[in-house]
């Protein structure tokens, strides 16, 4: 059985510095996965590390005006599998995280992800609810925790999240 790490960031507006030394800090990412406001930040950084063997995903969020991420259209919402867990990952501004997860929590269950990843809020937050993961990794930019990301192990079965702090 395989065992993934993945770094999951958000809402790094114009913080390149911030994403790239969370990348820079964990060189053995099998992905990163941005949850977007930032994507010129993420294409920037993406291409600055493309020498790296680890696969890269972007969500649209409500301060990016891009629609092309790494030469593919760019979307608000994805889905997407990886160690046998299905991923969910959005900005979560057009499910209203702001005033509850609700639409959210709704999203997951037809989607039949076990692993939902949000952002938009700047406060990082994890919770177990409904058989699934819902995670925030809060902001690169600036958030209730500071400056944070998160790592998502995959290992089989076993799904862990970590926060990484950064200056």
């Amino acid at each position: 059985m395989n065992k993934y790490k993945i770094l999951v960031a958000s809402d790094s507006h114009g913080r390149v510095d911030m994403l790239m030394e969370a990348i820079s800090r964990n060189p053995d990412l099998d992905a990163v996965i941005f949850l977007g406001d930032g994507i010129s930040d993420m294409e920037f950084v993406s291409q600055y590390f493309r020498a790296r063997a680890c696969a890269w995903y972007a969500v649209k969020g409500n301060c990016d005006f891009e629609r092309i991420f790494r030469d593919a259209p760019l979307e608000k919402t994805q889905l997407l599998e990886i160690g046998g867990k299905r991923i969910l990952y959005t900005h979560g501004d057009a499910y209203g995280v702001k005033l509850g997860m609700e639409e959210l929590y709704s999203l997951a269950e037809r989607s039949r992800a076990d692993i939902v990843l949000y952002g938009h809020t700047h406060r990082r937050s994890e919770e177990y609810c409904f058989g699934k993961y819902f995670v925030n990794p809060g902001s690169l930019h600036s958030g209730e925790f500071g400056r944070t990301c998160a790592i998502l192990t995959i290992d089989g079965d076993s799904v862990l999240f970590s926060y990484l702090m950064l200056a």
